[in-house]
């Protein structure tokens, strides 16, 4: 049948529409131990804050890894592997940078403290790198939206902005920053200052609280992360 404009904005008021702009990424475990990364946040003032100064990230993607099976007739291509799509994340800066020095630290325990050695002696083991279990850590992407009028199951919460409901939680479980990007210094820019800091990660756990698991999410506003 052809296009009915009654049709659409039925189903668009059944299930709304996606606000890319309402969503979170919290940095739960890091270098040390699980929640290591929550003392060196801690150290610089961003327990809390961190969340609240990454301005921008992918949701991840997935990209399947194929094998051709070339017996007879068309190529029949078997999908045996995945390959994760990196996560990048924007990260506005305080005046001293302090959101850098961060993620420096936590590549720090891959790679020596050797940038720490200011005064140039014979620092011992500044080159040496920890286990990579003590390096990774796990980052959380929630992504929000207004609740629909038919309710629902999902995790709510109230901010000045208005009443909000979980709607997707990936965990990048093993993450780590692989790439902390330079930044650009300039007297033409009078902006603010954005750090790119790009997130590699053995695989993400999705839970998509209104599709029907039943499960709700709570949020430690305190600055813990999920539970």
């Amino acid at each position: 049948m052809p296009f009915n404009i009654a049709d659409f904005n039925s189903e668009i008021s059944r299930s709304g529409i996606a606000s890319t702009s309402q969503f979170e990424a919290w940095i739960l475990g890091g270098p040390g131990s699980r929640y290591g990364i929550t003392g060196i946040l801690e150290q610089y003032g961003l327990k809390e804050g961190m969340r609240l100064r990454i301005e921008a990230a992918n949701m991840p993607g997935r990209q399947l890894v194929t094998l051709d099976q070339n017996y007879y007739g068309p190529v029949r291509r078997i999908p045996y592997r995945f390959n994760n799509q990196p996560v990048t994340l924007s990260v506005i800066l305080s005046k001293d940078m302090r959101e850098r020095e961060i993620f420096m630290k936590w590549q720090d325990f891959f790679v020596g403290h050797y940038r720490t050695n200011v005064n140039r002696s014979n620092m011992a083991g500044m080159f040496d790198g920890k286990y990579f279990n003590d390096g990774v850590g796990s980052i959380d992407i929630v992504q929000y939206s207004y609740p629909n009028n038919n309710g629902g199951y999902g995790y709510y919460f109230e901010s000045e902005g208005g009443t909000y409901e979980v709607q997707n939680v990936i965990t990048l479980v093993e993450a780590y920053p692989v790439n902390v990007n330079d930044i650009q210094m300039s007297w033409n820019d009078e902006g603010y200052g954005k750090l790119q800091v790009e997130i590699n990660y053995r695989y993400a756990i999705e839970d998509n609280t209104n599709f029907g698991s039943g499960k709700n999410y709570e949020i430690d506003r305190a600055g813990r992360g999920r539970y």
